[in-house]
């Protein structure tokens, strides 16, 4: 058994929800900052004031600037959202956080891209006239992504890997967070702006987890994927999505290189 120390920058804003939507009755925007309240510190603050309040059509910034009531103790903490967009009527989507309202990684969303990536690179690599995935290949994948893996890892209970353990990131900071507003692009490049705003992480932070790769045994894992190889499925996937999806598009981007890895 090998443990590695694993360090990812963000390049462009990364979002990764917990499910949670924040309402107009939940923040202030203020200029270029958006101000997170608890509920239950509001009540505390407000008493039967708030329970009207949530009853009314009102927004939290419309109200703390008409009232001016002093709600800083209720201040959860802060997002830029700069040239966003941000209303103060939209929804917020949240990042996940831990307990302690941290934002992190869960190592199953860094496992899954991993995964994506190994599996891509075992689709397209031909094994001479023993191809395995040639019929995957010729025909669109469609509903049959669950056979795939099946012929590239075995069944659940044996998935080979199972012996590559990935832990949830180090905790991040709300400081380490800003809004982002949801952009779809059309392939001619016309952007198409969605009325949802995002908690995603700013470029430029660092994310810091463990990867444990189990040594071999004798009955099925005799030859475990290394880093090296790992690094090499990353590379040729984020290659092939820029070629095959990106290129469609009639849009500039930057390009980052190959040691790209897509989350959320």
């Amino acid at each position: 058994m090998k443990t590695y120390t694993i360090s990812l920058e963000v390049l462009t804003p990364v979002h990764i929800g917990n499910g949670n939507t924040l309402s107009k009755k939940d923040y202030i925007l203020k200029g270029n900052y958006v101000e997170v309240y608890n509920p239950y510190k509001l009540y505390s603050i407000l008493g039967q004031q708030y329970e009207r309040f949530l009853y009314s059509n009102e927004t939290l910034t419309d109200f703390s600037n008409r009232y001016r009531t002093n709600l800083d103790s209720a201040l959860e903490y802060k997002l830029y959202c700069g040239e966003a967009g941000v209303r103060k009527s939209d929804n917020l989507e949240e990042f996940l956080k831990d307990p302690y309202g941290r934002p992190y990684i869960p190592g199953s969303s860094i496992k899954g891209a991993i995964r994506t990536a190994i599996l891509s690179g075992l689709i397209r690599r031909k094994e001479g006239r023993d191809d395995r995935y040639a019929d995957f290949r010729r025909k669109p994948v469609s509903d049959r992504g669950a056979n795939i893996e099946k012929r590239a890892f075995g069944e659940i209970i044996e998935d080979k890997l199972r012996h590559i353990k990935i832990s949830d990131s180090l905790p991040l900071s709300t400081d380490d967070l800003l809004l982002s507003k949801k952009i779809d692009v059309f392939v001619d490049g016309r952007p198409n702006s969605i009325n949802t705003c995002r908690e995603s992480l700013k470029v430029g932070t660092k994310i810091e987890f463990t990867l444990t790769i189990d040594g071999p045994d004798e009955r099925n894992w005799l030859n475990p994927w290394t880093p090296k190889q790992i690094i090499g499925s990353i590379k040729n996937t984020a290659i092939r999505y820029r070629r095959d999806y990106v290129n469609r598009f009639s849009i500039t981007t930057k390009d980052y290189g190959s040691d790209i890895i897509y989350l959320g």
